[in-house]
């Protein structure tokens, strides 16, 4: 399973967004960490738009810190970035 695909079923089981959409813009970073870093391959620069009531009803702080909570585990496995865009 690809880590795109890791990301979007943790978020969402974990909450209910009613959009969610990932990017994945790691080829704009070419030679920025994939290169310095063997043994990662794409997937390590993403951005996730999402709607979603709960983390609607977050301080944008809030939100990112329950998000990048959720997702430890892939940040430690070779994620590097993850740009987050919360639609209201």
């Amino acid at each position: 399973m690809s880590r795109i695909s890791r990301i979007e079923k943790i978020l969402r089981e974990a909450l209910n967004p009613s959009f969610l959409k990932i990017e994945d813009n790691s080829g704009l970073h070419a030679g920025h960490f994939h290169n310095k870093n063997p043994g990662t391959s794409g997937e390590t620069h993403l951005r996730l738009t999402i709607t979603d009531e709960k983390l609607s009803s977050m301080t944008r702080i809030e939100a990112h810190r329950l998000i990048n909570s959720l997702l430890r585990q892939e940040f430690d496995t070779g994620l590097h970035a993850f740009e987050i865009i919360l639609k209201h």
